[in-house]
């Protein structure tokens, strides 16, 4: 595969998201216009997340709607997001918190990931509430296509065709409720992470090594407030 040496080759299809502006409502008018460019910015900076942040094999939560990535106005509700996959276990584990609502919804891709949503979707969904997890309650809940054999705990079932997992929350009360603290493990085993072999690649040659030896850790000055 060959790779472009400069990065505006690989932002070319943006134009054509701009030049989607005539088939809009109101493609004359600076107002809109200005909303239809800031929200293609919007999903260009998201995909960030959601292709460099982690992957199934070490997921993590993301950003995925809120009152930045808004995608349309929802003001009541957050959303997080990992990617999965279907033929691994994963336990989900935290405070429930006390807003309202904390749900998960797993399915085989997470909107904007595709141009179009495979279908059958591998769409499931598993409430907190539904699982009997009181507000401000700690709970686990395993999530895999299968029981694990012998668990009794919360367990929640995913697609085999899972490739996403996204969290919602919905608040009421603003001022008085507490946000949810989550965490997410894949519980197979599985090779360390990209990121996890780059740094100890670097941290193996012999330049790091020099400079490490040339200014402890502990010399470096710390900057303060």
């Amino acid at each position: 595969m060959q790779t472009e040496r400069d990065l505006l080759p690989y932002l070319a299809d943006l134009e054509g998201a701009i030049g989607n502006l005539r088939n809009t409502w109101r493609p004359e008018d600076p107002a809109y216009r200005a909303d239809v460019c800031r929200q293609t910015m919007m999903s260009l900076s998201y995909a960030y997340f959601m292709y460099f942040h982690a992957d199934a094999e070490h997921p993590d939560w993301a950003p995925l709607w809120n009152p930045v990535y808004t995608l349309q106005p929802n003001p009541d509700d957050i959303y997080v997001q990992s990617p999965i996959r279907g033929d691994l276990t994963y336990r989900v584990s935290g405070n429930r918190g006390t807003c309202r609502i904390l749900s998960f919804t797993s399915q085989a891709a997470l909107s904007g990931t595709v141009d179009t949503m495979p279908q059958p979707s591998g769409h499931r969904e598993c409430d907190t509430n539904d699982l009997g997890i009181g507000l401000g309650e700690n709970f686990s809940i395993i999530f895999s296509a299968e029981r694990p054999a012998g668990y009794e705990g919360h367990w929640a079932p995913i697609d085999r065709s899972a490739r996403g997992l996204f969290t919602r929350y919905r608040m009421y009360d603003w001022e008085t409720e507490v946000d949810p603290v989550l965490s997410i493990e894949c519980l197979d085993p599985v090779p360390p992470s990209r990121a996890f072999r780059r740094r100890r690649s670097c941290t193996a040659s012999p330049k790091w090594r020099s400079c490490r030896a040339a200014r402890p850790i502990s010399t470096i000055p710390c900057r303060t407030a």
